[in-house]
């Protein structure tokens, strides 16, 4: 039985988020490769990159027996793979998922966006669909565990009635709003967008970071706020509830709350006490990411975050970048 035995597995690209990030870590795993190795129940028998020397590095960093050039030449191995990482840059993922599929691993594990296309986005998942093939998308924070506790907490009232969320970022809508898009829509459920006015390239040619408002289907207000990647890295998340106000900081690295206490000097008067600090999960996200995908190639368990979370989170970056694009008061600056 498969349970009984490692999953053997492919990783297409051989760069950052594939397992180059951990080189010189000796903390929680931040990549593919890093988690599969701390995981325990993953083989890393293969990896495929056009970059010699890049190659050659990370299969001897990582132990890996065989190495290719590119994706057509693992199909001609014959190789068999149960998990397959496609950490290639994006404008090669349909390509390599294409020929990923051939292989007929029971899943495939991608990275975002899983195209800068949104046609090849819902042209993949059908695919994968079709041939019985899970696919699991790389939003980080559905496997971080204060992310997950959060979701219950908001469900179960625990800051009361959300009245407004106010999330900041950088670096590009498709790119790393992505993130931020997913994210909202695992806490508040779908997303209506309303307005969005302002765009900056800030980091990618094609891919600017866009200010915008959007609704939850409650109609609370959810404001996107850019900051510019040439400045410093941006990822934090106000949320504001009638009974706490929560605060995601350093990309879900720190955390910080506030709650509702009557007021000591204004009688009759709330206001929000003082500030607590809480460490933060994100660097566990790999780790929950792997399990993840290991209980759901063993015993079905569900994947947290597929090819139908993606196509969303897409549609809805594609709205946003076009109607800020489009819009006649937005500000584009190049």
């Amino acid at each position: 039985m498969i349970a009984d035995r490692a999953l053997k597995t492919l990783i297409v690209g051989c760069g950052n988020i594939a397992g180059v990030f951990d080189y010189a870590n000796d903390g929680l795993p931040l990549t593919h490769a890093g988690a599969y190795s701390h995981h325990g129940k993953f083989e890393v028998t293969a990896c495929v990159d056009p970059n010699k020397i890049k190659l050659e590095k990370f299969a001897d960093y990582w132990s890996i027996k065989n190495t290719f050039s590119q994706i057509n030449e693992v199909i001609e191995s014959k190789l068999n793979f149960d998990v397959i990482s496609i950490c290639s840059p994006t404008s090669s993922h349909y390509e390599d998922i294409i020929g990923a599929l051939k292989l007929n691993p029971k899943l495939l594990f991608c990275e975002k966006p899983v195209s800068d296309s949104l046609h090849e986005v819902e042209e993949i998942k059908k695919l994968c669909e079709e041939s019985d093939i899970l696919l699991a998308v790389n939003f980080t924070r559905r496997w971080d565990p204060k992310v997950i506790e959060l979701r219950k907490k908001i469900i179960n009232g625990h800051l009361g009635e959300i009245r407004s969320v106010v999330g900041y970022y950088n670096k590009g809508i498709l790119n790393n709003g992505s993130h931020m898009i997913d994210m909202l829509l695992n806490l508040f459920g779908p997303l209506e967008v309303i307005m969005s006015n302002y765009a900056v390239n800030d980091y990618f040619v094609d891919d600017p970071s866009v200010s915008a408002l959007l609704n939850t289907s409650s109609g609370v207000p959810i404001h996107l706020v850019t900051g510019n990647a040439s400045d410093y890295a941006l990822f934090e998340v106000d949320i504001i509830g009638s009974k706490k106000n929560l605060t995601m900081r350093d990309g879900g690295l720190n955390w910080t709350s506030r709650s509702v206490v009557e007021s000591k000097r204004f009688k009759g008067y709330k206001n929000l006490d003082t500030q607590k600090y809480d460490k933060g999960s994100y660097l566990e996200a790999m780790i929950g990411a792997a399990d993840n995908i290991y209980k759901s190639v063993t015993e079905g368990r569900p994947l947290l975050c597929t090819g139908v979370e993606a196509f969303k989170v897409q549609s809805i970056c594609k709205d946003l970048a076009e109607m800020a694009m489009s819009n006649m008061n937005s500000r584009y600056i190049k």
